[in-house]
């Protein structure tokens, strides 16, 4: 029968050493969790040179550091302790190969990684590995899950600090912040400048410049517009707020489509709908900028507009 579990391996080999040690695996599974480590790394690691019977007799009366030594031919410092720190479960055989390796050959702030961690396992140790130094921080550690996340952030601080912020500060936010790693870097994206719209600033028209003030035009017109923040920053999307002549306020928000600018949308406080007068302004006024409507907005009428249009006061941003 197929196994899937990344301990089944090491159960497996306890109970081949039980048949000719009888009460091994029992002991095995009632260890304490670093001597079950210890016992697994050296099934894991250590050269068939014994007998069943010899290593049965060795894993069940050496202390750990003798085991440890019999395991690895170079053993790395601070072995017993990240073992000590993996966990109750044994885990896939590479990784106690992987660990006394990058104890003994790692660079200096991946060997202190690993030593301040208070938990490892193989996907902690792929992080620590993947982490460059001035980011493989146990702060930083204890917050980050998924290796397969670390390339995202690694690029989206690339991302941020081409955007112009001080590198050693983003860093330093990272590190001593108590929040998840992805909001300190959705909270300094905000700091970034937009890249230019097609429409200067005016009179009667004020760009929104980056996402600090594209967060307080979400709050203040009570819709999604914060969520265009990317599309801003590369260039697809730009919003600015249009003045009447009168003092009504209108979001406008342009697109970039196979590199030419189109008025998306004209929109009032919670998606309500704009005043036609104030519409048909705020349009002519895109299009003399060179901004034209790329579709023709038409009345949407039938019970389902009208169940729409009740319903934008009740369900607030």
């Amino acid at each position: 029968m197929k196994t899937s579990r990344s301990d089944d391996w090491a159960l497996l080999a306890a109970l081949d050493l039980d048949i000719v040690r009888p009460g091994f695996a029992g002991g095995f599974l009632r260890a304490s969790h670093e001597r079950r480590q210890v016992i697994t790394a050296y099934l894991a690691c250590a050269e068939d040179c014994l007998g069943r019977a010899e290593v049965a007799d060795f894993l069940s009366s050496a202390d750990h550091r003798s085991i440890l030594r019999a395991t690895f031919t170079t053993l790395g410092q601070g072995m017993r302790r990240a073992l000590s720190r993996s966990g109750n479960r044994t885990h896939p055989r590479r990784y106690y190969r992987d660990l006394n390796v990058a104890l003994v050959e790692g660079s200096k702030h991946v060997r202190q990684a690993i030593m301040q961690s208070q938990a490892l396992g193989p996907a902690k140790l792929a992080l620590i590995q993947r982490l460059p130094e001035e980011l493989c921080d146990v702060r930083l550690l204890v917050r980050l899950d998924e290796c397969i996340f670390v390339d995202d952030l690694l690029g989206a601080i690339d991302a941020i600090v081409a955007g112009g912020v001080d590198r050693a500060a983003f860093m330093n936010a990272l590190l001593t912040s108590t929040v998840e790693p992805v909001q300190v870097v959705q909270k300094w994206t905000l700091r970034l400048s937009f890249s230019p719209g097609p429409v200067i600033e005016s009179s009667c028209f004020r760009p929104v410049r980056d996402g600090r003030e594209l967060r307080q035009v979400a709050l203040r017109y009570r819709n999604c517009s914060r969520r265009y923040v990317i599309n801003c920053l590369s260039g697809q999307s730009a919003f600015g707020e249009y003045t009447a002549a009168d003092g009504r306020q209108v979001l406008v928000l342009a697109e970039k489509r196979n590199g030419e600018w189109y008025l998306e949308g004209v929109y009032a406080a919670r998606n309500r709908d704009v005043p036609t007068d104030l519409r048909e302004e705020a349009t002519a006024f895109a299009a003399e900028n060179d901004v034209p409507s790329h579709r023709q907005t038409r009345p949407k009428n039938g019970p389902m507009a009208a169940l729409r249009r009740v319903n934008r006061a009740v369900f607030d941003w």
